[in-house]
This record gives structure tokens, C-alpha cells and sequence, in this order.
């Protein structure tokens, strides 16, 4: 069995927190993205490559919005983009 993509894995990792933070199970996001709960499972354990429209299906499923999500998104051995909620690193400003 090949091995997963870590960014696969660290976006699985996000929506887990997501969907839990929010008390929802697979089965419940599964229902309002209009997908299978295992199809859910295999995201979230990053076993499973996307299309953009189903991670968008399941955003939208998590009432949260795309930021949201990615502020959580790391790869392995790599801290958050954001570690408190609405704060986001700094970006170096483009040369005028």
C-alpha cells in the first residue's frame, strides 16, 4: 500500500478537529455533504485524495469557511498557520 501524502493527512487532521469541535459525527457530516460516512472517514485519515468540490461540500457541511479550516492545516512536524482563532501569520509585504 503506497503512503498517504502528508498534506492529505495534515487536511484529514483539520477536518477531524473541525467536525469535533463542532460535536458532529461522520455520519453527520457525511448526511449534510451528501456523502457516504466511510467516504467522511477516509478524508479525514488522509487515505483519500479529493476534489476541490467535495472539500468544499464538506466546509460548507462544517458551517466554517475555507481560512477557517487551513488556519488549522499543518503538515507533519510543522505548527499551524494560525494558533489562536482569528489571528494569521505574518506575511511579508511584496517589494514596491
Amino acid at each position: 500500500m503506497p503512503e498517504s501524502d502528508p498534506r492529505l493527512v495534515a487536511l484529514g487532521r483539520a477536518l477531524r478537529k473541525a467536525r469535533r469541535a463542532r460535536d458532529l459525527s461522520q455520519e453527520a457530516v457525511g448526511q449534510r455533504a451528501g456523502m457516504h460516512p466511510n467516504h467522511v472517514g477516509t478524508i479525514e485519515r488522509g487515505t483519500k485524495d479529493l476534489r476541490a468540490t467535495t472539500l468544499l461540500r464538506l466546509i460548507e457541511a462544517l458551517e466554517m469557511s475555507p481560512a477557517e479550516l487551513f488556519a488549522d492545516y499543518a503538515p507533519a512536524g510543522e505548527e499551524p498557520a494560525a494558533t489562536e482563532p482569528g489571528t494569521h501569520p505574518q506575511r511579508s509585504q511584496p517589494p514596491a
